[in-house]
C-alpha cells in the first residue's frame, strides 16, 4: 500500500505579498494536482478494500445463513421426528399400562388361588395328621394281634406238626389266599405217590371244584368219591372245623384210572 503524503499550506502573509512589485500568490497546482490524485488514489483503495470486505462479509453471512437454514431444518426434522416418537412411547405406556393392568388382575386371581391352595394344603396336613394317627393306632392293633397270633402259632406249630406226621400231609400257602394240600399213603399199591388239592380263601364260599392230583401221572384230575362218610365233594369242608376235616381226608379215596 503506497504511502499517502499530505500537502501542508503554509500560511499566506498577504501584507507581505502586497507589499511585493508584482504581487502573486503560488498556489503550488502541481502538488495540489499531486495530492488530489494520490487522495482519488486513497479513496479508489479504500472504495475497493470496502467493496471487497463488503463481499467477503455478504459471502459470510450468506454462508452462514445457509448453515443456520440447514441447521433449522434439521432441528425442525429432529423435532418432528421427536414428536412422532413421543407419540410412538404414549402408546406403548398406554398399552404398558393396559398390560400391567392385566398383569395385577392375573397377580391377584394367581394370589387367591394361592391362598385356596394354601388352605386345602392346611386341611390335607390335618387329614394327613388324623391318617398318621389313626396308621399309628392300627399299626399298634396290627402288632398286638400279630403278637397274639404269634402266641397262638408257638402253641399250634408244634400240633400241626404232630398231625403232619401222622397224616403223611402238608400244608402251606401258595398265591394269594390259596392254600396247597399234599398227602401220601392214600394208594396201598404206591405209597410214596403224592397227592394234592387246593382251597381258594378269597371268599367265604369256595369257588374251586375240590380236586386230588397226582404229581407222578399226567391223568386228569381225580375227584373225591364217597368213602365210610359218603362224602361226594370237599366243598363242605370249610363247614367242618379242623379236626373233622382231618376225619375226612382219612375217609377220602381216589378214582384211579
Amino acid at each position: 500500500m503506497a504511502q499517502t503524503h499530505v500537502l501542508r499550506v503554509p500560511k499566506l502573509d498577504l501584507p507581505s505579498i502586497l507589499a511585493q512589485q508584482n504581487p502573486h500568490i503560488d498556489l503550488k497546482l502541481e502538488a495540489y494536482e499531486i495530492s488530489t490524485r494520490n487522495f482519488l488514489t486513497a479513496v479508489s483503495g479504500y472504495t475497493q478494500r470496502a467493496l471487497a470486505e463488503i463481499t467477503h462479509r455478504k459471502n459470510a453471512h450468506v454462508t452462514e445463513k445457509n448453515k443456520i437454514a440447514e441447521r433449522t431444518q434439521q432441528v425442525e426434522n429432529e423435532t418432528n421426528a421427536c414428536k412422532v416418537k413421543e407419540l410412538e412411547l404414549i402408546a406403548t405406556l398406554e398399552r404398558e399400562r393396559e398390560e400391567r393392568k392385566e398383569a395385577e388382575l392375573s397377580v391377584a386371581a394367581f394370589e387367591r388361588q394361592l391362598a385356596s391352595i394354601k388352605e386345602q394344603c392346611a386341611l390335607l396336613d390335618m387329614e394327613i395328621e388324623q391318617r398318621r394317627v389313626v396308621v399309628l393306632n392300627l399299626q399298634r392293633e396290627r402288632n398286638r394281634e400279630r403278637s397274639i397270633l404269634n402266641s397262638y402259632a408257638s402253641k399250634t406249630s408244634p400240633e400241626l406238626l404232630e398231625c403232619e406226621r401222622r397224616l403223611h400231609s402238608a400244608i402251606e400257602g401258595i398265591g394269594k389266599d390259596k392254600i396247597l394240600v399234599r398227602f401220601t399213603h392214600l394208594d396201598t399199591a404206591e405209597p410214596g405217590r403224592e397227592f394234592s388239592f387246593v382251597i381258594d380263601l378269597s371268599s367265604k364260599i369256595y369257588k374251586e371244584p375240590v380236586e386230588i392230583r397226582s404229581r407222578h401221572t399226567l391223568s386228569p384230575p381225580h375227584m373225591f368219591t364217597a368213602g365210610h362218610n359218603n362224602i361226594a365233594h370237599l366243598n363242605i369242608l370249610p363247614n367242618l372245623d379242623f379236626d373233622l376235616n382231618v376225619r375226612v381226608l382219612l375217609f377220602l379215596d381216589p378214582v384211579l384210572p
